[in-house]
This record gives C-alpha cells, sequence and structure tokens, in this order.
C-alpha cells in the first residue's frame, strides 16, 4: 500500500512527511530514517575528527551504534556489511547536502 499524498494546501515543515514538494526550497525531499541519519551523522563525526582521541572517542561511539542496531536486527546483517551501507549512505548524503546548499545559495 503506497503511503498517502500529503495535501500540500495545508501549512506543513519541510520533513514532516517521507516525500514532498517543499515550499521553501522548490523541490522534492525524501525524509531519512532516523535510525540510518544517526548513524551517518555518527560516521561523518569519526571521519570529520581532527584530534586523535576524539577522534577514537567517536569511532567508538559509531561502532556501538552499529552494534546496537545490528542487536536490535539479529540475523539481518553483518557489522561488516552494516558498515558499508553507512559509508554508501554517507556518500550520498553529502552530495544531497551540497546540493541543498548550492540551491539555497541560488535562491
Amino acid at each position: 500500500m503506497r503511503p498517502r499524498a500529503p495535501n500540500l494546501a495545508e501549512p506543513m515543515e519541510c520533513g514532516a512527511d517521507r516525500r514532498f514538494r517543499c515550499p521553501a526550497i522548490k523541490m522534492r525531499i525524501a525524509v531519512m530514517n532516523p535510525r540510518l541519519l544517526a548513524l551517518i551523522e555518527a560516521y561523518h563525526a569519526a571521519l570529520d575528527a581532527r584530534e586523535q582521541g576524539e577522534r577514537e572517542r567517536l569511532t567508538r561511539t559509531y561502532e556501538a551504534k552499529l552494534t546496537e542496531f545490528i542487536e536490535g536486527h539479529p540475523g539481518q546483517t553483518s557489522p561488516q556489511m552494516l558498515d558499508r551501507v553507512v559509508a554508501l549512505a554517507h556518500r550520498r548524503w553529502l552530495k544531497a547536502e551540497d546540493e541543498l546548499r548550492q540551491r539555497r545559495l541560488t535562491t
């Protein structure tokens, strides 16, 4: 069953539905799963850390989130596979963030 399309005549904040046209930036937005987004943000923070101690701490945080996710879905994936999925989603997330930033600069 397909999700019901939102009524665009009603006021709605960007990101309030899974997929809709955002009037603020005039483009279609797909809202990401919050658990995947949390993994991507933890991955990004670990990659972006400048100091070695901070990088190690953020990497442990990311790995703990991976383990927590896998424990919630036993037998569905391995840590290595989930790590690859998060890395791919991270690249796509960065690309989407850049596109959003560019659209905001041109409007």
